[in-house]
């Protein structure tokens, strides 16, 4: 009983001795109750400056704490000075910094700076940058920079950068970037980019760039460039270039380039080159197309095709293909076709050079190799040999193997000749 006493007796004085919230400094340090020896050791009330373990009811003024801080009510208001070791508050410890532990069955409250350990049962509050490890039950909220490891039971929220690793129960929220890893079950949203590890159950947004390794269960959205490997239910979008390995359940869509291996599940479109593997269900949509890109349904290339596509149902250039095109459905090149075209359907292009095969219908200005269509029809030269049904060319430097065969520069006799037609 005397020991329960002698540990009751410090907590008893703080009721008289704390509440002088309007004394000066000099008043609150003289009504404070020291029991130290050289300074150190224990102090009840407001006092300014403590060295070792001081027990306040209410604080309203700090210098600086050397130690411990107890406090048993929540601040007045702003607090100042600093406490370096261990911060506790019944409900809510506050300081204008805070450096080292600070624990709150309420919050935990820092003016200026949090540095250490902060565990607050609802709330971790920095009006300026945290630093170390900070959890807050509902949430962790700082105006600056928050870095280390950040919990919040339903939101990091931070007006500056955060770093480290940051979970928020529904959502990470940073004015100015993650850095590091970054989970929610909601939503990760940035102001600026997301640089590193991200995971969100909805969706990663993003004002900056988003690299690293990101997974979002319906988007990932970037208003700068997608960099690294990027996974989404729904889609991936973003303003700038798309680089790296990334698959979307529906779209990809880029304003700049796609670079690397792209799938998506219906369509990836991009404004600008697109490069490497890229894959699509039912269209491809290029600037550029360089690499291989295909499609079970369409390819289509605005700034030509260097490489291979493959197309369900079409192929279709505004510029030139050099490569392979390989369709089931229709092949169409603007400017020519350098190398291999397959449309079981159609062909058509203005100038061929290489090998062309199609079971329908094959419809070129010029040809400088092989062909083989149900129709060949050439408007212009024709050097090489023709394979089909009926084969036309108004100038033939080669061969025409077909039941009909036409070459309007033989002489007249020559010209419709069945089986084979010859002219060099």
């Amino acid at each position: 009983m005397r020991s329960l006493a002698i540990l009751a007796a410090p907590l008893v004085l703080v009721a008289f001795v704390s509440p002088l919230g309007a004394q000066s400094q000099e008043e609150r340090d003289e009504s404070a109750l020291r029991l130290t020896v050289g300074g150190v050791g224990l102090t009840v009330g407001n006092a300014s400056r403590a060295n070792g373990l001081r027990i306040n009811f209410r604080d309203d003024y700090l210098e600086r704490v050397n130690g411990i801080n107890l406090t048993l009510w929540t601040a007045r208001e702003q607090v100042g000075g600093e406490v370096d070791g261990l911060a506790l508050g019944v409900l809510a410890p506050q300081a204008g910094r805070i450096h080292g532990a600070a624990l709150g069955l309420g919050a935990v409250v820092g003016e200026e700076r949090l540095a250490g350990l902060s565990v607050g049962g609802l709330a971790v509050v920095s009006s300026g940058d945290a630093y170390g490890v900070n959890v807050g039950g509902l949430a962790s909220v700082t105006q600056g920079d928050m870095t280390g490891l950040n919990f919040g039971g339903l939101a990091t929220v931070s007006q500056g950068r955060q770093s480290g690793v940051s979970f928020g129960g529904l959502a990470v929220v940073s004015q100015g970037g993650t850095r590091g890893a970054t989970a929610a079950i909601l939503a990760v949203v940035s102001q600026g980019g997301v640089l590193g590890i991200s995971a969100a159950g909805l969706a990663t947004v993003a004002e900056g760039s988003v690299e690293g390794l990101q997974a979002a269960g319906l988007a990932v959205v970037g208003q700068g460039a997608l960099r690294g490997v990027s996974a989404a239910g729904l889609a991936l979008v973003a303003e700038g270039p798309v680089v790296g390995i990334n698959a979307a359940g529906l779209a990809l869509v880029g304003q700049g380039a796609l670079s690397g291996v792209n799938v998506a599940g219906l369509a990836a479109v991009s404004e600008g080159r697109v490069a490497g593997l890229n894959v699509a269900g039912l269209a491809l949509v290029a600037g550029p197309l360089h690499g291989f890109g295909g499609s079970l349904g369409a390819v289509v290339a605005q700034g030509g095709i260097r490489g291979v596509a493959v197309g369900g149902g079409a192929i279709v250039s505004s510029r030139d293909v050099r490569g392979a095109a390989l369709s089931v459905g229709a092949v169409e090149a603007a400017d020519g076709i350098r190398g291999i075209a397959t449309g079981l359907a159609k062909i058509k292009s203005p100038d061929i050079r290489g090998s062309a095969l199609s079971l329908g219908y094959l419809d070129a200005g010029r040809v400088d190799g092989f062909t083989v269509a149900g129709y060949n029809r050439v408007r212009g030269r024709h050097s090489g040999l023709s394979l089909g049904l009926y084969n036309s060319a108004r100038e033939l430097n080669g061969i025409q193997i077909g039941l009909l065969n036409r070459a309007d520069n033989n002489p007249t006799p020559f010209r419709y000749l069945p089986f084979i037609n010859v002219h060099f």
